[in-house]
């Protein structure tokens, strides 16, 4: 599945730009007039070999009237599910932050990290692009090794417990319903670890509840 990435910042900070810049489009309206994104405009596209959905977002501020507060509202739920946030000339915790028409201060430099400084960006002359997309592409690489340690983890500790139960029903005396009923017992909670449901003293009340267990 593509990962979502986002757009975000005050209005007339270049997000409109970038995101045509970066899908090769012209889907959002580019203006000096305030607040002309009003609405999610997404596209998929391929970033450095990763299939992503980029979205441009309506300006963050006091909106002026009710459709705007709507995109700002719908903005800042995007934020929230978006797998990287690139955060035009804002501070959001855990964003790529960027410091977008760049070609405008006057000053050149090199491009930095994205975390401690903001990546100089200019979608009008192209500077720092490369940069960008290179920093999108790592965190995304990042993200991809966090998941792949994460589903190993799960996989190995459901592989044992999978073994716990198997173990559990290989011993157990079915000539001896008590033991048996205790062999259940720790299968069931094996597997309820699994699945992450907890198998209680009526489940194996109803399996005997045809025979006579002496106490």
């Amino acid at each position: 599945m593509p990962n979502l990435i986002a757009i975000v910042g005050r209005p007339n900070v270049g997000k409109s730009t970038l995101f045509n810049r970066l899908t090769k489009t012209r889907h959002a309206i580019v203006s000096d007039e305030a607040g002309t994104t009003r609405d999610l405009i997404e596209e998929s596209l391929d970033l450095e070999g990763w299939p992503v959905r980029l979205v441009d977002t309506a300006g963050l501020r006091m909106a002026g009237n009710a459709v705007e507060a709507e995109g700002v509202a719908r903005a800042k739920v995007l934020i929230d599910k978006a797998d990287i946030v690139v955060a035009l000339d804002c501070d959001i915790p855990g964003a790529l932050k960027i410091h977008a028409k760049c070609d405008l201060d006057g000053a050149s430099g090199a491009a930095a990290d994205g975390v401690s400084a903001p990546l100089r960006v200019s979608s009008k002359t192209g500077e720092g692009l490369e940069d960008l997309k290179r920093a999108l592409a790592e965190r995304l690489s990042a993200m991809s090794a966090e998941g792949a340690e994460e589903v190993a983890d799960v996989t190995a500790r459901q592989t044992a417990l999978l073994q716990k139960a198997r173990t559990a029903l290989a011993g157990a005396d079915v000539a001896d319903l008590v033991l048996a009923a205790n062999a259940l017992r720790r299968a069931a909670d094996a597997l309820g670890e699994i699945i992450g449901k907890t198998y209680s003293e009526d489940i194996l009340a109803e399996l005997f509840s045809r025979f006579c267990v002496g106490k």
